[in-house]
C-alpha cells in the first residue's frame, strides 16, 4: 500500500499568513505605532497557523487544524488591512473602494479570524469533533452570535477603524435604524489585557465543560462494566455435575 504524502496547499496558506504578518509589520514600523505592542500576536497567530497547518498537511480535513490554520490567515489578512488603511487615511484618502475594502477587512477580520477559534476550539479540542449531540445548540448559539455580531458591525457601526483610532472613515453600509454596539474590532495595545482576558474566560469555560461532559460518559461507562464483566464471566464458566 502507497503512503499517502503529506498535503502541500496548508503550507502554501502558512506562507501567504507570513507575507500578510510581514506586511503588517511594515506598516507599523511605516505608520510610527509601537512593534512591541504587535509581535506578541503576531508570535501567537504564527504558532496557530504551523499547528494548522502540521494537523492538515498530515490528517487531511482535521477540523482542529483547519480551525487554527484559518484564524491565523484572516487575522493576519485583518492586521495587514489595518495598517494599510491606517496609510491611506494619513495619506488622505479617506474615499474609495480600496480604502472602504481595507476598513472592512480590518474591522471584520478580527471578528471573523478569532472569535470562531475561541468559541469552536475548546469544543472541537481534540479529535475535531463535538463531545456528545447535546452540545448542538450551544454551538449553534455560537454560530448565532457571530452571525449577530457580524450584522451588527456590518451596519450598524457608523464608521471603519483601521490599526490606529485615528483612522476612521465613514462606513458606507451603515444603517442608521439599527444603531450600534460597542465592539472591539481588534485587539489593540490599549485593550490587549480585555482581549486576553476574554479568551482565556472562554477558553476556560469551553475547556472545563468538555472535560465535565468527558467524565460523565467515562463514569457511566465504568458504572455499567462491572455488570457487563459478571455477565461475560457467568456465560463462561462451566456448569458443575451433579
Amino acid at each position: 500500500m502507497s503512503q499517502v504524502r503529506p498535503a502541500r496547499w496548508p503550507w502554501v496558506v502558512l506562507g501567504v499568513f507570513f507575507a500578510l504578518a510581514i506586511g503588517g509589520l511594515i506598516g507599523v514600523a511605516v505608520n510610527g505605532e509601537s512593534l512591541a505592542g504587535q509581535i506578541p500576536y503576531v508570535i501567537a497567530f504564527t504558532l496557530f497557523g504551523i499547528v494548522g497547518a502540521l494537523l492538515l498537511s498530515r490528517l487531511p480535513g482535521n477540523r482542529v487544524g483547519g480551525l487554527l490554520l484559518f484564524g491565523a490567515a484572516v487575522t493576519a489578512a485583518s492586521f495587514a488591512a489595518g495598517e494599510l488603511m491606517t496609510y491611506l487615511v494619513g495619506e488622505g484618502i479617506t474615499d474609495g473602494p480600496a480604502v472602504v475594502a481595507t476598513g472592512l477587512v480590518s474591522s471584520l477580520g478580527w471578528l471573523v479570524g478569532i472569535f470562531p477559534v475561541i468559541l469552536f476550539l475548546p469544543q472541537l479540542f481534540p479529535d475535531g469533533h463535538l463531545p456528545s449531540r447535546r452540545w448542538l445548540p450551544f454551538a449553534w448559539l455560537c454560530v448565532a452570535v457571530l452571525a449577530f455580531l457580524g450584522v451588527s458591525l456590518l451596519f450598524g457601526q457608523d464608521t471603519l477603524t483601521g490599526s490606529s483610532e485615528d483612522a476612521v472613515i465613514a462606513n458606507p453600509f451603515f444603517i442608521s435604524g439599527l444603531g450600534g454596539l460597542d465592539i472591539p474590532t481588534r485587539c489593540s495595545p490599549s485593550r490587549s489585557s480585555e482581549c486576553s482576558w476574554a479568551a482565556s474566560s472562554l477558553w476556560y469555560s469551553g475547556s472545563v465543560g468538555r472535560a465535565a461532559s468527558s467524565d460523565s460518559r467515562s463514569s457511566g461507562s465504568r458504572s455499567r462494566s462491572p455488570s457487563l464483566r459478571a455477565r461475560s464471566s457467568c456465560r463462561r464458566s462451566p456448569r458443575r455435575s451433579g
